[in-house]
């Protein structure tokens, strides 16, 4: 595996560099390899197709950072952006995945970083589920099967509305990247899943938890746990599944475009005609314009 490395002269990319070659990756250097002997656009766009994917620390100071992402866009390479400048968010890197983090935060990239490569590598991917079509187009619809599940746990404990997400990243095949019920050490959410579909929408990795019920007395303390676990998951969202409010009201809630809040039954409502990843873009709509 080759990766290029775009980035501006003064970022210390040394731990990257190094973090990457520990991964088997070898790292062409934007500001080191390139060999100028020829048009320099040129000897760009070759480097780029010699490699398997691009890394892109963004700076908006560095003007090759946009023609060196279309190149690698162009090409269908996958690039992995390393986002530092929060107050200037570049809207055209929101498509590949991507990490909030300084150039030196290596502990931060690599959480990322690791899934990242183990969706790019053909040796490492698992065999993927086909969704089944059915005549008049669309795919199977899941909402009775579901709905039932949820009928059946009404009442019940949270261990029980935990299981039926369980049960729900199953039936639609998800990436699971780790969860409280599989793993060996003691994981700090429910869930953690990988969508492609979703990334340009709320990123990648999605840390997910499911709560029985949000009340007065433990609505601070979850806003507090839902940024802890994004900030030291080094995570991109987090989507909080509830069964029922007391107290509060859906306006109580701290929704933002990242850290969503979505009743389980509005949720199980939307595999009426949606799948999956269609009913969090859509709830994630309507919470982002007010209408939720």
């Amino acid at each position: 595996m080759k990766a290029y490395i775009s980035h501006q002269f003064k970022d210390n990319i040394s731990g990257i560099t190094n973090l990457l070659n520990n991964y088997g990756v070898d790292v062409f250097d934007s500001q080191t390899d390139i060999l100028y002997g020829k048009s320099f656009q040129r000897s760009i766009r070759d480097s780029i197709k010699e490699c398997d994917f691009m890394i892109i620390v963004y700076s908006h100071s560095n003007p090759n950072i946009a023609f060196e992402a279309g190149i690698g866009v162009t090409l269908n390479k996958p690039i992995f952006s390393i986002v530092s400048e929060k107050n200037n968010d570049p809207d055209f890197l929101f498509d590949s995945t991507y990490v909030h983090a300084l150039p030196e935060e290596v502990n931060k990239i690599e959480f990322n970083l690791k899934i990242f490569l183990d969706n790019i590598k053909p040796k490492q991917r698992t065999a993927t589920v086909k969704k089944q079509k059915f005549y008049g187009g669309g795919y199977p619809n899941y909402y009775d099967k579901i709905f039932s599940w949820y009928k059946g746990i009404n009442n019940s404990t949270e261990k029980d509305y935990e299981l039926l997400f369980k049960q729900i990243f199953e039936l639609y095949n998800l990436s699971v990247i780790q969860n409280k019920f599989d793993s060996n050490i003691k994981f700090l959410t429910d869930f953690c899943i990988w969508s492609d579909e979703l990334n340009n929408i709320i990123g990648n990795p999605i840390l997910i938890e499911v709560k029985k019920e949000i009340n007065r007395n433990n609505i601070d303390n979850l806003k507090d746990t839902v940024f802890n676990l994004v900030n030291n998951n080094s995570a991109e969202s987090c989507l909080v599944f509830y069964e029922s409010l007391k107290d509060l009201s859906k306006k109580d809630l701290p929704n933002t475009s990242r850290y969503l809040f979505i009743q389980i039954s509005d949720f199980i409502e939307k595999f009426k005609t949606s799948d999956f990843n269609d009913s969090i873009r859509k709830i994630r709509n309507e919470i982002v314009h007010n209408k939720y």
